[in-house]
């Protein structure tokens, strides 16, 4: 493994692990969406599906230079993140609470990829090239911001009412 030596090198790096960790995220949301009893977490997984969907055209967009290979290897985070998370949707023996622990996935995900996009975010003002450095922030703010957006929907939109026991 080579070092990285610049900050567009690292920028990319990151990329590379948001572009993975969004096509794995596409896969699952599918997952979870076949699970999904309720018509309105079918819906919101159906909107996280497009907002994914756009996520990895704009980091297709980013990462398309002609010489970076960027569905190398699966970002290991969210891997990891997505098979603790299948495994206790997986353990739920109820409908309810099945659903509700699709919602935390959903959520969890969703952090994780906030805060991967903030980052980047972050290290854009250290790059030396200006047209690079205005497009990635350009469209890195408006990923970031569409992820709030999904987030906000997950926590205050789905009314979850657990049947009381």
């Amino acid at each position: 493994m080579e070092k990285i030596t610049s900050v567009k090198e690292f920028q990319t790096e990151v990329l590379k692990d948001l572009y993975n960790a969004e096509v794995l995220t596409v896969t699952e949301l599918l997952y979870f969406k076949n699970l999904a009893e309720r018509p309105d977490l079918k819906d919101l997984i159906q909107d996280y599906l497009y907002s994914c969907r756009s996520h990895i055209t704009a980091l297709e967009e980013l990462l398309d230079d002609g010489n970076t290979p960027y569905f190398e290897d699966h970002c290991r985070t969210m891997k990891s993140l997505i098979r603790e998370s299948k495994k206790l949707v997986e353990q739920c023996g109820n409908e309810t609470v099945r659903e509700l622990a699709i919602i935390t996935a959903l959520q969890r995900i969703s952090t994780c990829k906030k805060t991967a996009y903030k980052s980047l975010l972050n290290s854009g003002a250290k790059t030396p090239e200006k047209k690079y450095q205005t497009r990635m922030k350009e469209i890195i703010q408006r990923e970031y911001d569409m992820e709030v957006a999904l987030e906000n929907m997950i926590a205050d939109n789905i009314n979850f009412k657990m049947p009381a026991s």
